[in-house]
């Protein structure tokens, strides 16, 4: 985010040289539009995948004219945000993914697009908003000639790249497969489909599969290997429950594969040693070089198997910034919330649940709590379904207002190192609201200590970007009813729950982040005791209190040329975290 800021700031100072320096040719309201493009370019996430990748790079200005109407050619699309730990490591299987089915090109397309609104083209989050994509990563397969307004086909998010490349051959399988690819279905009548070949296909490949209930994909995978024309080949499989094939070939074990070379004797059998698609498509390739056809290697991906990200830290610092729960704020209220088309039932519940509690509980500067509250009133009253643009519209009286109710310019404080910075910024804020809801129970007279978990859980349940981080918290959350009975319980569960996830993720790399079990012993030495580091949730209780209740309204410019100041134990000193 540092980085971005100094982007801005050069962007203005060059402006003015740009004014001084007019370009031939061009105006100075065309060079000033064209830096501004640029600047912001650079000022903003560049996403998971760049040209060195086999995925297509989608955006809002592209995507219709590349996916949507395609005359010829399918597209499996990701839809991901680039903040996302789950996204950074699904982005390694989807690079090795594309670069294994590279050679299926002709027929389909594997792409991808950042939903992250701070992403290089901020109108993304619309067109994820328009296909209804509100948790990451999302999958859709779009046929040939999808028309404008149709949202694609859900495609499950397979664990390897064996898994995806299934999906995908199902998918290609379907009613709105590609008309110019080559069958994909078992033939049945193999004489028949031979005589009508045409005469510049010298070579015929044969596999028959399983005799049992077909699981393999290993025939589609060779027809779509070995498709192009230069290989003068085509394939074709047939199921093992086909007798008369079975019996023709004399097939003893299944699968097995065959060749014949059109006029120059009989099919012979392809030796193969274990069942994959790499040794049938090696198989295959031998036989056609053994008859002067050059066949190129199956693509390998030897990129990384691991998300790396440098500079990766522990989180140590000792102080909550006003800046970094904002940045919660904006999170959740304005970019999370805004990804549905429509809230209903149960997504309308958690809407109105989340909106009220931030409402009552967020540490608002000046006027902004009364303003915002207005806006919780009126979507608490809000009656029948509310659509998305109706939110939008609830929110613009404080949305317009932002830079008198929020610090400025925005930044990113104790996240801004973290590759993850918006969850860190969301786990921060939700730490706040316990925090503040229990010493503001007494004054606010509040009586039920679960609420704001409750409205939390139902956030991240239905709205929170990170598929896989949903589903853990869900599940974790069914334990608040029978631990959670009073505003102290609520703080402690959250406090478990973070260092649970800290502890289930560990330093997977994604985030930038060691993750650590939080507090550390240099943060709070009286809250863990022993070899061990066992915690003592009374000492833990404090520190959260202290840590979460007392904000500092320090800016990134002020931190950068200013040693941060706590005492000794970690406790911070109010007098300095309110400087």
């Amino acid at each position: 985010m540092m980085h971005s800021r100094f982007v801005k700031y050069f962007y203005h100072c060059l402006a003015g040289v740009i004014f001084f320096f007019p370009i031939d040719g061009l105006s100075d309201q065309k060079v000033r539009h064209d830096y501004r493009t640029f600047f912001k370019a650079l000022a903003s996430k560049p996403g998971l995948y760049d040209e060195s990748d086999k995925v297509v790079i989608l955006n809002s200005t592209n995507f219709d004219n590349y996916v949507m109407n395609h005359p010829k050619k399918a597209w499996l699309v990701e839809f991901y945000v680039s903040w996302c730990g789950q996204c950074q490591r699904y982005a390694l299987l989807w690079k090795e993914f594309a670069l294994n089915v590279y050679n299926w090109r002709d027929y389909v397309h594997v792409a991808a697009i950042d939903c992250d609104p701070d992403s290089i083209d901020p109108n993304n989050r619309k067109l994820c908003r328009s296909y209804e994509v509100i948790q990451y990563p999302t999958l859709k397969y779009f046929p040939p000639k999808s028309l404008p307004g149709s949202l694609g086909d859900p495609v499950l998010k397979g664990l390897t790249v064996d898994e995806l490349r299934h999906s995908l051959i199902k998918a290609l399988k379907g009613s709105s497969s590609p008309s110019n690819m080559p069958v994909l279905e078992a033939t049945e009548n193999l004489t028949e489909a031979i005589e009508t070949l045409p005469p510049e296909v010298n070579h015929v490949g044969v596999l028959i599969d399983g005799a049992d209930k077909r699981d393999s994909f290993i025939g589609e995978e060779l027809i779509l290997d070995f498709h192009r024309p230069e290989y003068k080949i085509r394939m074709f499989h047939i199921e093992g429950n086909n007798s008369e094939y079975v019996e023709m070939f004399n097939v003893q074990e299944f699968p097995s594969l065959y060749a014949l070379e059109r006029g120059a004797g009989d099919f012979v059998r392809l030796p193969v040693s274990n069942i994959t698609r790499g040794d049938f498509y090696n198989a295959t390739k031998l036989y056609l070089e053994e008859h002067g056809i050059r066949v190129p290697d199956l693509p390998y991906y030897d990129g990384p198997r691991k998300p790396f990200f440098a500079n990766a830290t522990a989180f140590t610092g000792d102080l909550v910034y006003q800046l970094d729960i904002e940045q919660g704020f904006r999170e959740t209220v304005l970019n999370h919330l805004k990804a549905p088309k429509e809230f209903l039932d149960e997504k309308l519940d958690a809407l109105k649940r989340y909106v009220r509690v931030v409402a009552r509980y967020f540490p608002f500067l000046e006027a902004g709590k009364e303003v915002f509250q207005g806006v919780a009133d009126s979507i608490w009253n809000h009656t029948g379904p509310m659509s998305g643009e109706q939110y939008e519209s609830y929110l613009a009286p404080f949305e317009s207002r932002l830079p008198e109710f929020f610090m400025n310019p925005p930044s990113y404080m104790n996240c801004r190192s973290s590759g993850a910075s918006p969850p860190c910024s969301v786990w921060l804020l939700f730490h706040t609201l316990t925090v503040q809801a229990e010493s503001n129970r007494t004054r606010l007279n509040d009586d039920d200590p679960q609420d704001v978990l409750a409205s939390i859980a139902g956030f991240v349940e239905h709205f929170f970007a990170c598929n896989e981080c949903s589903q853990h918290f869900t599940q974790m959350a069914q334990s608040i009813p029978q631990e959670v009975d009073s505003f102290d319980a609520s703080i402690l569960w959250l406090w478990r729950g973070h260092n649970e996830v800290n502890r289930r993720l560990g330093n997977d790399g994604t985030g930038g982040r060691m993750k650590i079990q939080y507090p550390s012993y240099d943060q709070c030495r009286l809250c863990r005791v022993g070899e061990e580091g066992e915690f003592v949730e009374e000492e833990v209780l404090k520190f959260l209190k202290q840590q979460y209740g007392t904000l500092s309204n320090r800016t990134l410019a002020e931190e950068t040329m200013t040693e941060k100041l706590s005492l000794p134990n970690g406790i911070i000193d109010p007098q300095v975290s309110n400087k």
